[in-house]
């Protein structure tokens, strides 16, 4: 069908509306000359009565016309109606139809297109991996984030399969004299980005010997407390020999209003301490009575 067959304009034509507005502007017209010197009417007592018909008149020409616009209206949208739906039956209908049909035909062609350029352009990425010995990291072909449309030129497209494949072996070469490149390398494979994999790797060890420093200082803060508390319950549980001093005044008659001073020093806390204390003391007051007797 060619434009060229169909004059759209010889065929609808609009003839009615032309002769009703010729018509309003003689009626107009007529009102206008009607309410000449309005503005300039003054309403007095004697002459209110006057003004009151004369606005009753305007009133009654007002619904007369407005009646006929909307008898006007109806008859203008009565042709319409019926014209719309002849127009949409004989014509809009079929032609919105045979347009569905050509569009479901040009979708189906160009996704066959879109599909056999993919399959080349996977097929490439296939061989190019190969290439880079980059096949067994498995890495998908979505994974390059390609936007294959009809338009796109197949040469834009492998190129930046290539970069991306590039990009790979690059960056498996860095990882590879890295301190911690098997690491490295499991989190690349999952997120094929070196800066955020080498950052993550990184950050975890640094957290690690932040929790082996604690562990340790944990460990050898217990060791010492395990030695201090042996050494104090080995001192409490050893027998108290007093030297030969103490031992020759203690055999002597003393009075026990003559004090005695001993002095040593022992390790311990303070409880343990104070316990000692009072142990010794008891010692010294039983051996004194034991004396005495």
């Amino acid at each position: 069908m060619e434009d060229s067959t169909i004059n759209v304009n010889d065929i609808i034509k609009i003839e009615t509306l032309p002769k009703i507005m010729e018509k309003l502007e003689l009626l107009g017209e007529f009102v206008d000359k009607e309410l000449e010197g309005l503005d300039e009417l003054e309403c007095t007592e004697d002459n209110k009565q006057l003004v009151k018909n004369k606005r009753t008149c305007i009133n009654n020409t007002l619904k007369t016309l407005e009646d006929k616009r909307k008898e006007i209206k109806n008859n203008i949208l009565k042709p319409y109606e019926y014209f719309n739906k002849k127009y949409e039956e004989t014509t809009k209908l079929k032609l919105e139809n045979a347009s569905k049909i050509l569009g479901e035909k040009i979708s189906k062609i160009e996704l066959e297109q879109k599909e056999k350029k993919e399959k080349e352009l996977r097929d490439f990425y296939t061989e190019y991996s190969i290439k880079y010995n980059l096949q067994s990291m498995n890495i998908p072909f979505e994974s390059i984030g390609l936007n294959i449309t009809i338009s796109a030129s197949m040469k834009s497209l492998k190129d930046q399969i290539i970069s991306f494949v590039e990009r790979i072996s690059n960056d498996l070469k860095l990882i590879s004299v890295e301190e911690y490149a098997d690491e490295i390398r499991i989190e690349y494979n999952r997120t094929l980005d070196f800066a955020k994999s080498k950052l993550d790797v990184v950050k975890r060890h640094e957290e690690l010997k932040k929790l082996q420093d604690i562990k340790k200082a944990e460990e050898i803060l217990e060791q010492k407390t395990k030695e201090i508390t042996s050494e104090v319950e080995s001192a409490l549980n050893e027998e108290i020999t007093a030297p030969k001093e103490i031992v020759e005044t203690l055999n002597e008659e003393i009075d026990f209003e003559e004090p005695l001073e001993v002095t040593f020093t022992v390790w311990a806390y303070k409880d343990q301490i104070i316990e000692l204390k009072r142990q010794l003391q008891t010692m010294v007051i039983e051996q004194k009575i034991c004396k005495f007797k």
